[in-house]
């Protein structure tokens, strides 16, 4: 067969080349020569992962004021804000919307079934309802999943590990908390090392300070505070309130270790933050959300605050310190 002649192949080439360097049609136009606008839903201050999502956002090529427009709404710990707060989300025609942890996904989920929802961290959101699978969502909700029962099992054995006398710790969850779910069988693992799990419920500051009041009555030699987006809003209550009924208490986010808590086991949620600003740029971009994977965390962070730990009388086991993150002073 007869070479094709070098200015055929030549055409051939420069045509291939610019196929893929024009756009994808007049949507991905579209796309390129408008402002994005993406909303973030927040049950409780999270700045500083707020910050990480911004900057991940930047390090896609999103420019906020050129083509990106960033909504936040904040709840400050009072759920009973996010349904009013989802709706002034949505009324500004979001392209995205971003929901901060499980009780935004619950008000973002009840107000609309079309607009594409990012679950920046979740507790099993299979089993909350939000998606129908991991591998496939299959409506307008995707992003992380954050929680699972292992992980809420580990959180307890921690504690347990390095309290070994204890064996009656409370669970202190919100009266709606995305743990429910797995609470019987929590319950259920923990007494296989020998722990009697009390749970706990308090949704404000007030009931969160009867809680502790109420440890001695229930024989609690220990607490875990799970992941409740509440519960962030309240950390410096609840540092107090542990201290002062010297109370070894385990949490899920290092921010509680910062504010005086004993120690913390859980996902890196800068991380998470990350890869749900990840996730939005995969739609901003065309992807249907209904056919995007859940993202679960692979990197999981245990901070110990030492100077807690002398102040209870607690020596933390060799073999726990080894695995800490950073033992803060």
């Amino acid at each position: 067969m007869a070479a094709e002649p070098k200015s055929k192949r030549r055409r051939l080439v420069l045509a291939i080349a610019g196929a893929l360097l024009a756009p994808a049609g007049p949507a991905a136009a579209q796309r390129a020569n408008r402002t994005s606008r993406v909303g973030v839903l927040f049950a409780a201050g999270l700045e500083g992962y707020y910050a990480a999502f911004r900057a991940e956002l930047r390090q896609l090529g999103y420019v906020e004021g050129r083509n990106l427009q960033l909504d936040a709404r904040w709840a400050e710990g009072d759920l009973t804000r996010l349904p009013q707060l989802a709706a002034e989300l949505l009324a500004l025609k979001p392209d995205v919307i971003v929901a901060s942890s499980t009780p935004s996904i619950v008000a973002l989920k009840r107000a609309t079934t079309t607009v594409p929802i990012v679950m920046a961290t979740s507790a099993d959101s299979v089993r909350s309802g939000f998606v129908a699978t991991l591998s496939r969502p299959g409506a307008n909700i995707t992003g992380n999943s954050a929680m699972n029962f292992d992980l809420s099992l580990k959180t307890i054995h921690l504690l347990h590990a390095c309290v070994p006398q204890v064996t009656r710790i409370g669970l202190l969850l919100t009266r709606n908390s995305a743990y429910n779910p797995q609470l019987d069988e929590i319950v259920a693992g923990a007494r296989a090392f020998g722990v009697t799990v009390v749970p706990l419920r308090a949704n404000t500051e007030a009931e969160i300070e009867s809680v502790f009041n109420g440890a001695a009555q229930e024989k609690l030699g220990g607490m875990a505070v799970f992941g409740d987006s509440v519960f962030v809003a309240h950390k410096r209550k609840l540092a107090e309130k542990a201290a002062a009924m010297r109370l070894p208490t385990i949490y899920q986010w290092r921010s509680h270790v910062d504010a005086g808590g004993l120690m913390s086991y859980g996902p890196d949620i800068n991380s998470l933050w990350r890869m749900a600003a990840r996730c939005v740029d995969r739609i901003l971009k065309g992807a249907n959300p209904a056919e995007l994977p859940v993202q679960q965390p692979t990197v999981f962070e245990l901070f110990i605050n030492g100077t807690v730990a002398k102040n209870l009388g607690i020596t933390i086991p060799p073999d726990v310190l080894l695995r800490a993150d950073a033992v803060i002073e």
